[in-house]
């Protein structure tokens, strides 16, 4: 007995520095409230390294096959959060296009006007892929709302016009997202 309380008092500054751990991780992964959201979310590479991204893993995953993201995350010079929807059209030849517009069965529609400066050709191989992004940073609560209401449609409007209608997994993968940018503080984005 006496050998075990002397092995005990030795080892109390180990097992308060293993108690007090413990509970600082605790509260630090509890920073985001729902935790099985955050197993979903995936970090993207930033090739410019100005931006730390998430994105969920169905879109992460399909990202050649849909044409619409969502990201969220910190900008590294100044640690601000942003929320950006990201368009991307897939095609052999470009269709140069000029206008988005997306629509829901609600009747609601957004749309973009795109200049050519904002918008991004990369001609790869075999197809050509034209990418738009805007900053939505405070419409997350309207979007949610405007993705609720399916069919979800994707018009884009250049020299030939091109619908694409939104899968029901893509829906509830952007709606993940969306979720995840109202609900993430800067905290939990700046140690994940």
């Amino acid at each position: 007995m006496l050998i075990f309380r002397s092995r005990l008092l030795k080892n109390i500054p180990f097992i308060l520095y293993v108690l007090l751990f413990n509970l600082n991780c605790a509260s630090v992964f509890n920073l985001n409230p729902d935790s099985n959201l955050n197993f979903e979310m995936k970090k993207i590479r930033d090739s410019t390294n100005k931006k730390k991204i998430f994105t969920h893993k169905y879109l992460k995953s399909n990202i050649k096959a849909i044409p619409l993201l969502i990201n969220t995350g910190l900008i590294n010079k100044d640690n601000s959060k942003f929320t950006e929807m990201q368009f991307r059209f897939y095609s052999k030849k470009p269709i140069n296009y000029t206008k988005i517009t997306m629509s829901n069965a609600n009747e609601q529609i957004w749309t973009w006007d795109i200049y050519k400066k904002n918008r991004k050709v990369i001609q790869k191989q075999k197809y050509t892929i034209e990418t738009y992004e805007t900053r939505v940073d405070v419409m997350t609560s309207v979007l949610k709302d405007f993705f609720q209401h399916e069919p979800i449609y994707l018009t884009f409007q250049g020299k030939k016009t091109v619908d694409r209608k939104l899968e029901k997994k893509h829906i509830i993968s952007l709606l993940k997202v969306l979720t995840f940018a109202e609900n993430s503080s800067i905290e939990y984005l700046r140690l994940k």
